[in-house]
């Protein structure tokens, strides 16, 4: 018979709450789930059994519990979501069981890490099985001496009032959908307590019109986990990363809500954001700087160059200025050179030119003298 064809029904709750021990008591076939007393869950993966009850097909599925001391957070969720294979046509109920007693810190995250591996949609297809309700039955366990389901749901919803978690527990599923257990009944007792449960199970189907959670729904949790995850890859700083998947585990483990977390996230993620515009502006300020200090080397240089220039200039200038000297003083030089020449060729001509003059008129006085002779003849 296919899958579809039967009623489909998940065992859920926290370690040593008597999770298998309910199921086997639900099959009526012993050791059907493996059972173990104490803190380390005995069910290390989901499991299930096909089996009917007067003409019903059902198929029942054992989970890990949800505070198995040997797993981690991540592992348990794996192994917990692995139910949907033995349903691929979804979950008409989840038997969610707890331990008649005193609803701890603990407790109330076990429950609210149910919430958050399966979503809100879960908790409509979901009951409530309470474990060690020795007041069910009587003294003699032959007759009806002991209370009845609606009372028993009435002294559990009279406790609840006294315990806020306990009480968000009880309403989020509905107190019409508690049932009381006692797994070491009698026979007869065992046999009512199973009937009771499939016809609470009837009515879960009946307002939820025959329409199964399904594992579309499951994976919509698993996409909401893998997003967060996303999220915290995108992170670039190791601790927030940490942070963030910390919160995570933290959600799945009861202790945080989805909501919590998404405010994580968007606090981290704002967080990194205002990392990244520091960041960015101390670069865009370090480039800007980096270019100021190239264009003042620049300049620096420029100013060199032109200072470098301009004491060449100068020095050029300076020989331009010594070589004139230099070529004035030997035109200077060669003028007195020239001038002394010139002089010394005057004084040379002078100084010949001088005896002559003296002897001419020598030469010229007895002309005189004769002609004065003459005149006297």
């Amino acid at each position: 018979m296919a899958v579809g064809d039967k009623t489909v029904l998940v065992l859920v709750g926290m370690t040593g709450d008597g999770k298998s021990t309910t199921g086997n008591s639900i099959t009526d076939v012993p050791n059907t789930f493996v059972a173990k007393n104490g803190w380390q869950s005995e069910t290390r993966g989901c499991s299930f059994k096909d089996f009917d009850i007067d003409g019903t097909n059902y198929r029942i599925i054992d989970t890990p519990g949800l505070k198995d001391t040997n797993l981690d957070a991540e592992a348990l969720h794996e192994r917990f979501r692995g139910f949907c294979d033995y349903a691929p046509d979804g979950v008409d109920g989840f038997l969610y069981v707890l331990k008649k007693g005193r609803f701890t810190p603990e407790t109330a995250a076990a429950f609210k890490a149910f919430r958050e591996a399966c979503g809100d949609a879960a908790l409509q297809h979901t009951l409530i099985l309470i474990t060690h309700a020795e007041e069910l039955e009587g003294e003699d366990p032959d007759d009806d001496g002991g209370i009845s389901q609606k009372a028993f749901r009435q002294d559990v919803v009279t406790d609840a009032e006294k315990v806020p978690s306990m009480l968000e527990c009880v309403k989020s599923v509905g107190v019409n959908r508690i049932v009381g257990v006692h797994n070491k009944a009698s026979k007869r007792l065992k046999k009512d307590i199973r009937k009771e449960i499939m016809n609470v199970v009837q009515e879960v189907q009946i307002s939820n019109n025959g329409k199964r959670y399904s594992n579309e729904q499951l994976k919509e949790a698993e996409a909401w986990r893998n997003s967060i995850k996303k999220g915290a890859r995108e992170l670039e700083d190791p601790d927030r990363c940490r942070d963030l998947l910390n919160e995570l585990s933290e959600c799945f483990h009861g202790r945080k809500t989805r909501d919590q977390v998404e405010q994580k996230m968007a606090q981290l993620k704002a967080v990194e954001a205002n990392f990244r515009d520091i960041k960015a502006k101390a670069e865009a300020e370090k480039k800007r700087a980096e270019a100021e200090g190239q264009r003042a080397d620049e300049n620096s240089k420029q100013k060199e160059a032109a200072e470098k220039d301009k004491i060449e200039a100068e020095g050029k200038a300076a020989e331009a200025r010594r070589s004139a000297d230099q070529a004035e003083s030997k035109a200077r030089e060669a003028q007195r050179k020239a001038d002394d020449a010139t002089a010394a060729a005057q004084q040379a001509a002078a100084q010949q030119a001088a005896p002559q003059q003296q002897e001419k008129p020598k030469k010229q006085q007895p002309r005189a003298d004769a002609g004065a002779a003459r005149g006297l003849e």
